[in-house]
């Protein structure tokens, strides 16, 4: 929900700024089916782990180095954008500090039972949550996990981030905007 309102939020401030929504209508993102399989692959897997599927660590592995190829390769095909290259930044850290610890997102139980979704730490905990791991003394590069709760009434919408999922929305906000405007609006690449 939270890249929902983010989309949104970026459609808002485009048309402000003297963009037309019609500029939505010819959207030009190369390669977008590799996100399109690259999210079918992850929610598989992930839905074969919520049945009891027991998906080994080396295969959670496999399927993370795939995901992100496919990720990776349709944001350099997609470079041209600003916020492209804030969306490949965030998704890098997420994918850095999953790497680093075998595959999967560590994630704060501190913070994770200060929220609406503390029963997800017994999902993560029986490993019916491929994709997550709770954060002990052995997680490395702690500050790049899911360690932020969000406030307020944006907490509804995603509870806990990562600074890889800020740097992601952020990324989604500007290419929003891009995209109303049919233009670029930062000069980095």
């Amino acid at each position: 929900m939270l890249y929902i309102l983010t989309v949104c939020l970026g459609i808002i401030i485009g048309l402000a700024m003297k963009g037309r929504i019609s500029n939505l209508a010819e959207i030009k993102i190369k390669k977008v089916w590799l996100i399109i399989l690259a999210f079918l692959i992850q929610t598989i897997a992930r839905i074969l782990g919520a049945k009891g599927v027991h998906i080994p660590v080396e295969s959670i592995i496999v399927i993370q180095l795939l995901v992100f190829l496919m990720m990776a390769t349709c944001f350099w095909f997609n470079r041209h954008y600003s916020g492209m290259l804030f969306i490949g930044i965030g998704y890098l850290m997420n994918t850095i500090v999953m790497a680093a610890n075998g595959g999967k997102m560590p994630v704060s139980e501190k913070v994770l039972a200060a929220t609406n979704i503390s029963h997800f730490i017994d999902n993560i905990k029986s490993g019916t949550d491929i994709k997550h791991v709770i954060m002990d003394n052995g997680t490395k590069l702690k500050f790049l996990a899911d360690v932020i709760k969000v406030p307020g009434f944006l907490g509804s919408m995603m509870q806990v981030v990562s600074i890889g999922d800020l740097v992601i929305l952020i990324g989604i906000f500007i290419l929003t905007v891009e995209l109303v405007l049919g233009r670029k609006i930062l000069k980095i690449m």
